[in-house]
């Protein structure tokens, strides 16, 4: 009896270690089969792990893959992009007029599409920077805007059509001009169109801001003197020299620019898209007025805290009128508050008073003058 006891408890002793030995040598399952199950298999409780190493990480949802990848392509793209742009260069710029034997074509400032019979004999000028311009496009006038500032020799006997801000219908029509040159920034000049248009007198309304302005005035003026070769020596050979100027700005300095407007009556914050505005943007600067949350008008209001704020590294001044008087407003409104002399640009000496012949009237062909005169006070160094 007590052999079979024991014939038993060995015989399950050998069974046991069998046993145990066929589930250590069980092969393991791969791990993208088991991940294929896992996915597959309904959620089961936990339990105890008894594996030592650690498990693989589950797979990413291919959502997100495809998220990320498509971010990816886009941030890409936008690197492509910015590296395969061409710069703007001024000459660059378009100036599109569309030329006939006899007319000339183009999209006025009130975007209006106007054809225009060329090489007009009486013209008439409301603005006197548009009287330069036609000047140098070698055209002539029977009347202008009165001012007390210097006009083209050509053009100091002619009659006055009154202020450009106030101009005489009347005297216009006595003249009987077969062109009226408007600016569609002065409303009283606007105000004329119905009653020209009543008369049957042809007008060019354009605005003029930025030099691009300048280019399409130059090419729609030349177009109507039939002058195409003064486009070229007062437009493209100048916007080349801008070109030549602006590629020698280092591209590592960004300076921050404050520009002010100054009358015997106001003070107020230029923008990048005016006259001096553009040529500091152009030359590398950072117009800290420009501040995309704001309405322009906001931002060309004068802030004191703001410039405290900012602290820009110049500080350009445009005076209109008597510069005098200009100076004396500048003195009580701004530099009496204490802070004034804080700032960075006051006490580094780059608070700088703008000459009005090239920063307060428009340069036109003295713009590349105008460029390289800013270009040496922000870039001594390398002007």
């Amino acid at each position: 009896m007590k052999k079979n006891v024991v014939f038993i408890l060995v015989l399950c002793m050998i069974l046991v270690i069998i046993i145990g030995c066929k589930q250590v040598e069980e092969p393991k399952v791969s791990e993208t089969t088991a991940d294929v199950e896992q996915s597959q298999a309904p959620a089961a409780e936990p339990v105890a792990e008894i594996n030592v190493t650690a498990p693989a990480a589950a797979a990413e949802p291919k959502v997100e893959v495809a998220k990320k990848l498509e971010e990816k392509t886009i941030e890409q793209a936008k690197v492509e992009n910015t590296v395969k742009a061409p710069e703007t260069t001024k000459t660059s710029e378009p100036a599109k007029a569309e030329e006939q034997p006899d007319t000339v074509t183009f999209t006025d400032s009130l975007g209006k599409t106007v054809t225009l019979k060329k090489n007009p004999q009486r013209v008439v000028s409301l603005h006197t920077s548009f009287l330069d311009l036609w000047d140098l496009a070698g055209g002539r006038v029977v009347g202008r805007a009165d001012t007390k500032e210097s006009v083209p020799v050509a053009a100091k006997d002619v009659e006055t059509v009154g202020l450009y801000t106030n101009p005489n219908l009347e005297k216009i029509l006595d003249l009987q001009p077969d062109l009226v040159l408007i600016s569609t920034d002065v409303s009283a000049q606007v105000a004329l169109i119905p009653m020209l248009e009543k008369n049957n007198i042809q007008y060019a309304a354009l605005k003029y801001n930025t030099f691009k302005d300048y280019a399409k005035m130059l090419k729609i003026y030349t177009g109507l003197t039939d002058r195409a070769d003064l486009y070229q020596a007062k437009g493209v050979e100048i916007a080349k020299k801008i070109d030549e100027i602006t590629a020698k700005v280092p591209q590592d300095r960004k300076p921050s620019i404050l520009l002010l407007l100054g009358s015997s009556k106001t003070v107020s914050v230029r923008l990048p898209d005016t006259t001096v505005g553009e040529m500091l943007q152009d030359l590398g600067t950072v117009n800290i007025a420009t501040d995309s949350s704001l309405r322009a008008a906001d931002m060309e209001i004068f802030s004191m805290e703001r410039v405290i704020e900012k602290n820009p590294d110049f500080i350009f001044v445009q005076t209109m009128g008597n510069v005098e008087e200009t100076t004396e407003r500048i003195k009580k409104d701004i530099e009496a508050n204490p802070a004034w002399g804080y700032l960075k640009a006051v006490k580094e000496g780059k608070y700088i008073f703008l000459p009005k012949d090239l920063f307060l009237f428009k340069p036109n062909d003295r713009y590349a003058e105008a460029y390289e005169e800013l270009a040496k006070m922000l870039y001594p160094d390398i002007f």
